[in-house]
């Protein structure tokens, strides 16, 4: 079609950094409407060459010598009269255009996008591509990896994502593009998969004691403190969200290795990572069940001749009442040997009840905080 036969309309991006984008036209004709897409920041053709093809498209190049996708999209009348363009690739819904507004349903992840611009075999499809911009809660942690949240975390939280779920990342995408690597590359990308675990992974063996109120014969405020509060997004594994003090981490934590199966809730691995307030606000909104509010207390204590840190947890909120301690050791010989002090009322690292995920969905309260 003959550009000069083309009136500019609008345009709208197919991604959230705006690489890929969709100019539409109006023709000679008033029952269709002409698109034009680009990707003037990737010049290689690979990208929109890649789109084409899992979208049954043919790209042709413009008068800068640039390759683009060029097709039209009939005019349709919806329920409410409403004249609309409905714009498909590979058979899949992307966006209802309208006369005053354009509602995209699907985008491409920023990981997607770049696995389809570093190679000519692309070899996924268009469904496994694009991701529409909405999921069912109950799916949002079971879906891949690539297509989480519509790349809606950063980088470096869909890094803990992989290593927790043992995805060699990113070996994941390279066996699912089919890449042969040489010897050198594969050893290259381990070592760098080694640094980045480093960044995230460190077991906890920790011991968790109930206390009551009339135990504590010391005035706590004496000792330093931080505010914490949390939630969960998932429970298994157990995918946290939590301001502690002016701070925010998200956090994964999972279970003992299978050789500490009978210290399951002694040991847990856990991989934390720093974050915005603005990611920690959104990923609260996203948390099943109670958010947690509570006063962390830190005390130093002695047993043994080994010095120890008291967390102290008092609960506030719906929880009022609750008050738990936890020690952190270095080995399991250590957890075994401590003198816990007399004012710790009972052990309760094995009981399920007790632990914060348990707590975010708890409906009976009264059952917890009677003790």
């Amino acid at each position: 079609m003959d550009s000069k036969d083309l009136k500019y309309f609008n345009k709208f991006y197919l991604d959230k950094e705006k690489d890929i984008v969709v100019e539409l036209f109006w023709t000679n004709n008033e029952y269709e409407l002409c698109y034009i897409i680009k990707t003037p920041n990737h010049t290689s053709g690979n990208l929109i060459k890649n789109l084409a093809k899992i979208s049954g498209l043919k790209p042709c190049k413009d008068e800068n010598d640039l390759w683009i996708i060029s097709e039209v999209i009939p005019a349709s009348i919806n329920g409410e009269n409403e004249i609309v363009y409905i714009f498909r690739l590979g058979g899949m819904k992307i966006a209802n255009i309208y006369m005053n507004r354009i509602e995209v349903k699907a985008k491409m992840p920023a990981i997607t996008k770049t696995l389809m611009s570093q190679t000519k075999g692309y070899g996924f499809d268009i469904k496994h591509t694009i991701v529409k911009s909405y999921l069912f809660k109950k799916s949002r942690f079971e879906t891949d990896l690539h297509t989480h949240m519509n790349a809606i975390l950063s980088p470096d939280v869909l890094v803990a994502f992989g290593i927790a779920n043992q995805i060699k990342y990113p070996l994941y995408y390279i066996k699912k593009l089919n890449i042969k690597l040489t010897l050198s590359q594969e050893s290259l990308i381990m070592r760098q998969r080694k640094e980045v675990e480093k960044n995230f992974a460190h077991s906890l063996l920790t011991g968790k004691y109930l206390i009551r109120r009339k135990d504590i014969e010391f005035d706590i405020k004496q000792f330093k403190y931080k505010k914490i509060v949390q939630g969960f997004i998932y429970l298994k594994p157990a995918i946290r969200v939590r301001k502690y003090g002016d701070k925010y981490y998200f956090a994964i934590k999972s279970k003992a290795p299978k050789k500490y199966d009978k210290f399951d809730d002694l040991i847990r691995t856990e991989y934390e990572i720093e974050i915005d307030e603005k990611a920690y606000k959104y990923l609260l909104k996203c948390c099943a069940g109670r958010i947690i509010y509570k006063t962390r207390y830190f005390i130093p204590y002695k047993s043994k001749n080994r010095q120890y840190t008291i967390e102290l947890d008092i609960f506030e909120k719906d929880l009022k009442g609750l008050i738990y301690a936890e020690i952190e050791f270095k080995n399991l010989k250590e957890a075994s040997n401590i003198v816990v002090p007399g004012w710790f009322y009972k052990d309760i690292t094995n009981i399920e009840k007790y632990k914060n995920t348990q707590l975010s969905i708890c409906k009976n309260i009264k059952n917890v905080l009677k003790y």
